[in-house]
């Protein structure tokens, strides 16, 4: 009926209007700030309260391929902080990394179901955009399954962070309970 498509037209305008809302709100506080540790706490805080996240972080890689956490904002103290931490390279393979950075891939991991979807953004082979996005799932490998368990993290989504076509980084929003994603908050 033409009653719900209008309805439908308006919430995807509402949700189109709230990612400018917080892209905006999150690209004025970085003009406004030239300090990147005040940048990046401010972009781990815009996102936890957008996706009502327990725990996100952001992770720097050094040139050993360890990573320290450099940023983080908790919601509601049920999830420990992480912030200050180094990571060892293993952490993160290299093949991991590799995906990270060419296919811009966004994972999510349910630790209570043990599967991941790999959603990827760029086509690996080529880096160009996928018109649709390439959806892979997969078993979680158990040693990461626990790494997460161990941090109080039942579902996590990871997404990298690329800057001058290197991996930089990756942001990490942890939840102490299994959460679903929709395709507004993964846009």
């Amino acid at each position: 009926s033409k009653g719900m498509a209008r309805a439908k037209v308006r919430q995807m305008s509402r949700s189109t209007l709230e990612q400018e809302i917080l892209l905006n709100r999150i690209t004025n506080r970085i003009r406004n700030s030239l300090e990147l540790q005040e940048i990046l706490t401010t972009t781990a805080r815009e996102i936890s309260s957008f996706l009502g996240s327990d725990r996100v972080k952001i992770y720097r890689f050094v040139a050993d391929c360890s990573g320290d956490v450099i940023a983080e904002s908790i919601n509601a103290d049920n999830l420990q902080s992480l912030l200050g931490l180094r990571f060892p390279a293993d952490d993160i393979p290299p093949s991991a990394r590799e995906m990270f950075l060419k296919a811009r891939q966004r994972v999510i991991v349910d630790v209570q179901l043990q599967h991941k979807i790999i959603n990827r953004l760029d086509c690996p082979e080529t880096g160009k955009t996928l018109e649709v996005e390439d959806l892979r799932y997969g078993p979680v490998d158990p040693c990461h399954a626990e790494y997460l368990k161990a941090m109080g993290a039942r579902s996590s989504l990871t997404v990298p962070i690329v800057h001058q076509n290197q991996l930089w980084g990756l942001l990490a929003c942890h939840h102490s309970q299994p959460k679903r994603f929709n395709d507004r908050e993964l846009k």
